[in-house]
């Protein structure tokens, strides 16, 4: 045996290293740094007396006290830096030292299991630690990963989520949308396969009035995972993640376009149902037969499609015949035709101020017309319903009968009633005239007082027979409108006419009798019109309706390439005369038509304009700024059209009109005249060669040109034209 000196216990190794373990936690604490060299550890193996296994003690306190000393003094003189370099050095060689053999075999079994009850403590608690910590871990994983996904894709469309395999995810609506309608905006063309007993039909989705709900299929696309509850939104999510949520097209139908296909190319397979109904046959109101129909079951088909459509499939389907039952008899349509014969029988009468009109039983007849409606809608829209009580359109067998799900309505043609008012309008409108002026001596004066206006409003009137027609009544007053004249004797002084603007003339010598007196009417006509600024005068406007009523005898007239006597003939010499006036004082020409041959009254050739009602007509705009009173007056044969306003800034230059000859007229033509002595022979028209002739306005502001417009005229050859008496 070895001497006991040279013995290692192994609970002494243990011993020491709490101590210097002990030593270390007071160095934290106190400040105080526990430093032990190399040679301290060699001494304590090799000097230091050590306890046997019997725990006898082979030193003495003297020693320890001693080394203890040694150790604080050190602590001292090291720095913090070199007390953990120290420090790492000695742990490093300690555990060194621990992991050395001892040549004692008790000491090595007993290192060796100390070594593994640490080890196994220490794994213990790694995994105590990991059992707790990575549920917990995982859990703030996924709770901070979905908490990402609904802030991350607040307005975009969830991860994952497709509307038949088309990618959609992390797109806004709009973005979807357009996606979505360029990847399906063609499949609506495509034919479907419907097939009913031995028949084949092939109607594309559009023509069976199919629509995809673009909107909605993307906002629909657009919720999954948003649920308000929260487990539901989390579960939907996670399946999104993993492809699983898809979101199918939503679609409608047009049922009418649906039952319109069918009606047109299976007519002989469908029918369509009528109900009982009432027509007026120009004296009463008479019944008209129910009939039973048939057609494809409508909802099934419907369904059928939707799903197709929803996938993004082709479409067959079988088609089921179902029988479509009247809703309204005979039997359930006899008080309203009652009813609706009352009213032909009590009649219509409308009146005005100081007019009346007696609507005929035909015409009365036609403002009635019937329609299948629901009782109860009767009541919620009594103002579209001649009848507001549902109970007088019924006819019940008893107390236990069942009322009808529909009645016959009694309404007014809204259509047919408006033409009748709008026929009789004319009758009753009164139209405003403003105030008629003359401008005389540097003055303006009142020619004519203003007078006010009234219209017929119709869409009251026809409000106010219906009314009449469910109260029974007889009689409505027409719902007139006042109109007030644009220009009155109150703002003469707003109106700014205070100068000679510019002045037109032309020469009537030589005109019949005839034309002399309608160009005095049509000049009448024009004289004292005022023109406001930024308006548009028109000349058939302003001469009203040519007739013999309003004052015009016939005359000579160009019509086509013709010659031809009618009421008004000599009007263009009105409107040629107007045309000049208007150029000189710079107003923009809207519309002018020269003649289509060369006329002695409106030379020279390119300052003419021609008429004819309604078209064409001399138009102009009045862009001076201020009103234009237009003052017309015939001395001898002169016609002149004087325009008062403001000149302001603006002057005129005109230059022209520059005729270039051409063709020359053929053999004179006559045209008989019963009233002329018979041999005798007047000249209407002289002859004329071809001409073309270019006129153009210069018209400056302030001495800076703003306008140039330019003026082209063609005429043909005109051959003279006689009046003869009959041979």
């Amino acid at each position: 045996m070895k001497p006991a000196n040279q013995k290692t216990n192994n609970a002494d190794v243990h011993k020491e290293k709490g101590k210097i373990q002990g030593k270390e936690k007071i160095a934290k604490e106190g400040k105080k740094k526990v430093v032990s060299k190399t040679a301290d550890l060699k001494m304590a193996k090799g000097k230091r007396q050590m306890v046997d296994v019997r725990g006898k003690k082979l030193g003495g306190k003297n020693q320890e006290l001693k080394r203890n000393n040694e150790i604080k003094k050190e602590v001292k003189d090291n720095t913090e830096n070199q007390y953990l370099k120290n420090l790492f050095t000695k742990w490093k060689r300690l555990f060194k030292k621990n992991r050395v053999k001892s040549k004692n075999p008790r000491h090595n079994s007993a290192m060796k299991a100390g070594q593994e009850r640490g080890t196994k403590q220490r794994f213990y608690q790694k995994r105590k630690f990991w059992v707790i910590a990575s549920p917990a871990t995982l859990i703030l994983i996924i709770v901070l990963f979905f908490v990402w996904i609904n802030v991350a894709y607040s307005a975009e469309i969830l991860p994952g989520v497709q509307i038949d395999g088309i990618k959609i995810n992390g797109k806004t609506k709009e973005e979807a949308t357009d996606i979505l309608r360029s990847m399906v905006g063609d499949y609506l063309k495509e034919k479907t396969n419907l097939k009913y007993e031995d028949k084949t039909y092939e109607p594309t989705f559009e023509e069976l009035g199919a629509e995809i709900n673009y909107e909605g299929t993307v906002n629909a696309a657009f919720e999954i995972g948003r649920d308000n509850n929260w487990s539901l939104r989390l579960w939907d999510q996670t399946l999104s993640l993993f492809g699983q949520k898809h979101q199918i097209v939503l679609s409608s139908f047009d049922e009418k376009k649906l039952d319109d296909y069918f009606f047109k190319n299976a007519k002989k397979t469908v029918s369509k149902v009528k109900n009982a109904t009432l027509s007026f046959d120009g004296e009463k109101i008479i019944k008209v037969k129910e009939r039973q129909g048939k057609h494809f079951n409508n909802e099934l088909l419907g369904s059928q499609l939707s799903v197709a459509i929803g996938q993004l499939n082709e479409a067959t389907a079988e088609l089921e015949m179902v029988k479509i039952v009247p809703k309204l008899t005979t039997k359930d349509i006899i008080q309203t035709q009652k009813e609706a014969q009352a009213v032909l029988d009590r009649g219509m009468t409308l009146k005005s101020s100081d007019r009346s009109f007696v609507v005929a039983k035909s015409k009365l007849g036609s403002w009635l017309t019937f329609k299948a409606v629901k009782p109860e809608s009767i009541q919620e829209q009594s103002d579209d319903n001649i009848l507001a009580d549902p109970d007088k359109l019924v006819v019940t067998a008893g107390e236990d009968s069942k009322k009808p799900t529909v009645v016959l309505s009694i309404k007014l043609n809204q259509e047919n009633t408006k033409k009748y008012l709008e026929s009789i309008v004319t009758d009753v409108d009164r139209t405003p005239t403003n105030v008629k002026l003359s401008y005389s001596g540097g003055k303006l004066k009142v020619a004519e007082a203003s007078h006010t206006g009234s219209s017929v409003e119709i869409g009251k009137t026809i409000l106010d027979i219906e009314e009449a027609i469910r109260d029974k009544q007889t009689v409505v007053k027409i719902v007139m409108k006042t109109a007030n004249p644009q220009i009155t004797e109150e703002n003469l002084t707003k109106l700014g006419i205070k100068e000679l603007i510019a002045q037109g003339t032309s020469s009537f010598a030589g005109s019949p009798s005839n034309r002399i007196h309608n160009i005095g009417v049509g000049a009448a006509a024009i004289n004292g019109t005022i023109v406001a600024p930024g308006d548009i005068f028109s000349v058939n406007n302003a001469l009203g309706e040519v007739t013999s009523a309003a004052g015009y005898l016939p005359e000579l007239v160009i019509k086509g390439n013709k010659i031809v006597p009618e009421n008004g003939g000599g009007l263009c010499q009105v409107s040629t005369t107007a045309f000049r006036a208007a150029l000189n004082a710079g107003c923009e020409i809207i519309e002018r038509r020269n003649h289509r041959f060369r006329v002695m009254y409106y030379e020279p050739a390119g300052t003419d304009a021609t008429i004819y009602s309604p078209s064409p007509d001399f138009r102009f705009k009045n862009d001076t700024g201020k009103h234009i009173l237009i003052q017309t007056s015939i001395s001898g044969s002169t016609l002149t059209f004087d325009f008062y306003g403001t000149k302001g800034n603006r002057t005129v230059k005109i230059d022209g009109p520059h005729i270039s000859a051409g063709a020359s007229p053929g053999a004179a033509e006559e045209i008989v005249d019963n009233s002329l002595a018979p041999g005798a022979r007047v000249l209407v028209e002289g002859s004329f060669s071809g001409a073309t002739a270019v006129l153009y306005q210069y018209v400056y502001e302030a001495g800076k040109q703003v306008r140039k417009d330019t003026f082209s005229s063609t005429y043909v050859p005109q051959a003279a034209v006689y009046k003869v008496g009959p041979s």
